[in-house]
């Protein structure tokens, strides 16, 4: 029973509706920097991409007797902040008859190694196009320095359209952004887009704002939206604040229009009540009663956002049946940490609970504190529709039990939920005779938000 609360908190978490946005995002100069840095990357491919289609551009005249080379398998893909992810790839450079010299990629710095006249150096560098991320090569011979700058270009060898060279982020996916509109890309070019929404008050209500971040490489560091020039925030970002209406942003870069369409509730709400229903396999006995049969379980959830990432869960679950029983919940629920590339989180529930069902001719009212775990993967099978799994256990001491576990698929108003719930109380009856009441619950779940207040 206070599993479907659970469904609903997690339901809160992400399928309920949005959680607000506190987190004041500190924008880097440069991200490529940043990708060329990551110590341990962690991101998934959103597109195919190799390092065969990028090439080497020098600024002006070549370095004499350098080489320049991407390691064949290196390319990976890196998170820089919570809405970017970049490719990267390890840089091979080898220059002939040279005393010494180094590479330069914004500020990592490496020095050749020397043997036998020939220098050799590797480092990680983005696979980012243009004059903001420049290699910079100094080659040392005859006690005489030299420095070349190369660039690099995206050369596309693959026969894939803008469409398959457009990566929306796993940040998008409860706002449905995807393509509204493209027309005249060229082959040379690829976007990254990534989002955060921000909770603002508007004139009579609370309002949201879509922060829609456009990695967009190989156009350069102006484009136009709404119709006026736009520079980069960083190289090659740019930030979009939408609001609820009209639900689409255009991006222009030369002759390429490109449109996105997005979904965000004009109306924001801190607090949220949902409903859950469905067929249960429901076992009761006590001293006088033995149950076996399936019932209808209902649950009633109300979940209050602190922040982003904390909330208030509130859930009444009944059994709807002669031998019912109610099990009514608060607790503090708090997202521990995320990984996997923003996909796989984990929280932590502390509260407690009340049982209320009859038995030993009086109702029961009994307190119990079981604590919560909740693990949530989202984007699993379909993007926006997130995949949780959890439990609150509090194990068999002195007769009282309480075993909670379910399995959730869904997204912003629909769930499905298996469950699994059992309890067991140790009563004691009227000549002071200990007494076992048992209840055991099995099914699944059909849930929805119906009411959004505050």
């Amino acid at each position: 029973m206070r599993l479907i609360g659970i469904f609903l908190i997690y339901l809160s978490a992400g399928i309920l509706g949005p959680s607000a946005q506190a987190t004041l995002v500190t924008l880097s100069p440069n991200y490529a920097a940043e990708a060329a840095s990551e110590t341990v990357p962690l991101a998934f491919k959103p597109f195919q991409l190799s390092v065969d289609e990028f090439e080497f551009e020098w600024v002006g005249t070549p370095l004499p007797g350098v080489q320049l080379e991407l390691g064949k398998e290196s390319l990976d893909w890196v998170r820089v902040s919570e809405f970017l992810v970049l490719p990267r790839a390890r840089l091979f450079v080898k220059a002939d008859q040279v005393s010494g010299g180094q590479v330069r990629y914004h500020s990592n710095v490496q020095a050749f190694g020397i043997e036998d006249s020939q220098g050799s150096a590797e480092i990680p560098i983005a696979l980012t196009s243009g004059e903001k991320n420049p290699i910079q090569i100094i080659t040392v011979k005859d006690g005489k320095q030299k420095s070349g700058t190369v660039l690099l270009r995206f050369r596309p060898k693959q026969a894939l359209s803008f469409e398959q060279r457009i990566g929306i982020d796993v940040t998008c996916s409860p706002y449905q952004v995807a393509i509204e509109k493209n027309m005249g890309a060229r082959p040379d070019e690829w976007m990254f887009v990534g989002c955060r929404l921000v909770y603002s008050k508007g004139s009579n209500h609370r309002t949201s704002t879509l922060e829609i971040y456009a990695y967009w490489d190989g156009v350069g560091q102006t484009i136009k939206m709404g119709e006026v020039a736009t520079p980069s925030i960083s190289s090659s970002l740019w930030l979009a604040s939408q609001g609820a209406k009209p639900g689409v942003v255009k991006f222009v870069a030369g002759s390429h229009e490109l449109a996105l369409r997005y979904k965000v509730p004009e109306y924001l709400h801190k607090g949220t009540l949902a409903l859950g229903l469905g067929p249960y396999a429901y076992q009761y006995r006590d001293a006088v009663s033995n149950v076996n049969t399936t019932i209808p379980l209902v649950t009633l959830y109300l979940n209050f956002f602190l922040d982003e990432t904390t909330k208030f869960v509130v859930f009444e679950a009944i059994a709807a049946h002669e031998k019912f029983n109610s099990d009514l919940g608060l607790y503090l629920m708090s997202e521990s940490f995320k990984t996997l590339d923003e996909r796989f989180s984990i929280s932590l529930m502390f509260g407690a609970h009340m049982l209320t069902f009859p038995s030993l001719g009086k109702t029961q009212n009994l307190i119990g504190a079981p604590q919560g775990i909740e693990a949530t993967y989202r984007d699993l099978f379909v993007k926006g529709y997130n995949t949780t799994v959890g439990a609150f256990v509090y194990p068999k001491i002195d007769g009282k039990s309480y075993y909670n576990v379910w399995l959730r698929w869904g997204r912003p108003g629909f769930f499905v939920e298996f469950n699994y719930i059992s309890w067991s109380e140790l009563l004691h009856d009227s000549l002071g005779a200990a007494q076992e009441a048992y209840s055991q619950s099995l099914g699944i779940s059909v849930g929805f938000p119906i009411f959004r207040f505050m």
